[in-house]
């Protein structure tokens, strides 16, 4: 199958993952473009975006610190995090909920080097004092955890094959066009009901979640979304430009 990419990079874009409706997953954005006057596709790199807050709204996940896995046990998460790497042991408890690639998961669904972003259980004390950042040993009780996929999100400009095996092709929101590579493995949801390959048409708004692929042009997608709704609250929170949870590590 021919996959039209030419170069030129650009910015990193905003992440994609919040515009599901009800449904918190923050996203490592795939990054790098490339454009000519007939064609734009990508080159693409993970890179943590900036996140937003409870309402899940654009470039948001569910507010809290975001770190990488580096062990998991039935009853902790050990994760790093910030820019000196502070490992923190993270609290798991039977209240504890988890998210993936916008929908709910479970703790099998965690693994080591995935990055996530960890809302902690609140504080029962009215403190009005600033929150700081976990220090190197210290533990944190999780209310939630949310795994962060690479993703893309745009409004769909052509899709090339057929289901199993087919390009999407995407234009952002600053108009770039982005890559999406389906297999046998891509599952498809509409909304926030289950759909297939047939919901993907010319036209229509969709998000996709999954892998940078080898070459790092596109995202090898494990689950595309078509007409994603935007919850209420969009913006802001806990853990986004917003919002007041510090980094891991300061």
């Amino acid at each position: 199958m021919s996959k039209q990419r030419t170069s030129k990079k650009f910015r990193t874009a905003a992440a994609a993952s919040a515009v599901l409706a009800g449904l918190a997953v923050g996203t490592t954005a795939v990054a790098g473009a490339s454009t000519s006057s007939t064609h734009h596709t990508t080159t693409a790199s993970t890179h943590s975006a900036p996140q937003g807050g409870p309402g899940d709204g654009p470039r948001g996940h569910r507010g809290g610190p975001v770190a990488t896995v580096t062990a998991v046990t039935a009853t902790t998460l050990t994760v790093e995090g910030g820019p000196n790497n502070t490992s923190v042991t993270i609290d798991l408890t039977s209240s504890t909920t988890y998210q993936k690639n916008g929908v709910s998961a479970t703790l099998a669904d965690i693994k080591v080097g995935d990055k996530v972003a960890i809302e902690p259980v609140a504080p029962t004390s009215s403190s009005t004092s600033a929150p700081t950042p976990p220090a190197a040993g210290s533990t944190i009780t999780a209310a939630s955890v949310t795994v962060l996929s690479p993703s893309l999100m745009g409004t769909v400009v052509s899709v090339t094959g057929t289901s199993g095996n087919a390009v999407i092709t995407v234009s952002d929101g600053e108009g770039f066009y982005r890559t999406i590579d389906t297999s046998a493995s891509t599952t498809y949801r509409k909304g926030s009901s289950s759909g297939s390959f047939a919901d993907i048409t010319v036209g229509e708004q969709l998000v996709a979640f999954g892998s940078v692929s080898s070459n790092h042009e596109a995202l090898d997608a494990s689950t595309v979304v078509a007409a994603p709704v935007a919850p209420s609250g969009a913006a802001g929170g806990p853990g986004g430009p917003d919002g007041d949870q510090p980094p891991f590590g300061g």
